[in-house]
């Protein structure tokens, strides 16, 4: 293999063939299943449901944390799951009244719960474009805004709590499986968590990785570190999970918009 790397190197490294590189690049970090972000079939959340959450039973207690307007609670109950409660957290106005609507054709399985989860209780600014407000890009970074979106945005302050603190209060002594889609935040609302992941009370969670985590100063390995002793981890595929059995920054820190789902260690998986 390191003669072939060699020989690709001093035939492929010239300056000319850059753009021929690059798109070589391009198309293996989608089959690594990175920026395969057009729907849950491409991303792997939909071979995720149908593959490992179905296996936990019934009585599924489910936080969606980022659950925006409630597509993804949505598609959960739709997909056949034996679901006893969703908690969709969602912390802007507008949009966490959309949710409200929404959640009134589900029943009492949704629970929609106005608050960002974070890793300290209290009140934080949300951020969100201007051009869109209720966007699903609302952050509680207004760096991303400038740095990435690139246009102006405008502020909300919003209640804001943390995974142990629900549960304690809610008396929730187990999640089967944890959603996090925050805009760079999931590093957070783990932490917020500390107490359920140490005495593994949650089961499955399953996070993105993007390029917002670099503007907020994230590193996979923060992640990993975290949750590698009790969890295994993987990265989500169309097809499947390709395992990350170790942490390696050439294959782990790539800021693009990628699914990756940790599962306990002790679970027993057909």
């Amino acid at each position: 293999m390191r003669v072939i790397f060699k020989v690709w190197a001093w035939l492929f490294g010239f300056p000319a063939l850059s753009k021929f590189n690059y798109f070589l690049f391009s198309l293996s970090l989608r089959g690594m299943g990175i920026y395969n972000f057009t729907s849950n079939l491409l991303s792997g959340e939909s071979w995720l449901i149908e593959n490992v959450v179905k296996d936990f039973g019934d009585k599924l207690v489910i936080f969606d944390v980022g659950a925006n307007v409630g597509n993804y609670s949505s598609s959960l109950i739709y997909s056949g799951l034996k679901v006893k409660r969703i908690f969709a957290f969602e912390p802007h106005p507008r949009t966490f009244a959309q949710l409200m609507l929404n959640a009134e054709k589900w029943g009492d399985y949704v629970v929609p719960i106005q608050a960002a989860l974070s890793d300290c209780k209290g009140e934080m600014l949300l951020f969100d474009r201007v051009d869109s407000e209720g966007s699903s890009h609302a952050s509680l970074s207004s760096e991303i805004f400038s740095e990435v979106y690139k246009c102006k945005n405008n502020q909300t302050p919003v209640n804001v709590d943390t995974v142990d603190s629900f549960c304690q209060r809610n008396q929730i002594k187990k999640i089967d499986f944890l959603k996090i889609d925050v805009e760079g935040y999931e590093l957070s609302v783990l932490q917020g968590a500390h107490n359920m992941l140490a005495n593994q009370k949650i089961r499955l969670i399953q996070f993105e990785f993007t390029q917002l985590n670099s503007t907020v100063g994230v590193f996979f390995k923060q992640i990993y570190d975290l949750l590698s002793k009790d969890y295994s981890l993987y990265r989500l595929l169309p097809h499947g999970m390709q395992a990350i059995t170790e942490y390696n920054p050439t294959i782990c820190e790539i800021y693009g918009y990628q699914n990756f789902a940790a599962i306990l260690k002790s679970e027993k998986r057909k």
